[in-house]
């Protein structure tokens, strides 16, 4: 099972796995959504909806900490 080192957004360090539920904040600088990591840690799930007008290469992931 792949587990990512996720790194706290106030430079904190690494977050133990046991410190995160997986949801995450997607933003492309003008709105917001939530998503959920994937148990692999490679995808993160959210309604269509919330990226239908994102810009890719703007975009970024954020992992409450």
């Amino acid at each position: 099972m792949y587990y990512p080192a996720i790194n706290r957004l106030d430079g904190g360090g690494e977050v133990p796995e046991s410190e995160w539920s997986g949801v995450v904040r997607i933003a492309d600088g003008e709105s917001s959504g939530s998503g959920v990591l994937s148990r692999s840690g490679l995808h993160i799930l959210t309604a269509a909806h919330v990226v239908d007008d994102f810009d890719p290469s703007d975009t970024k992931v954020y992992f409450p900490g």
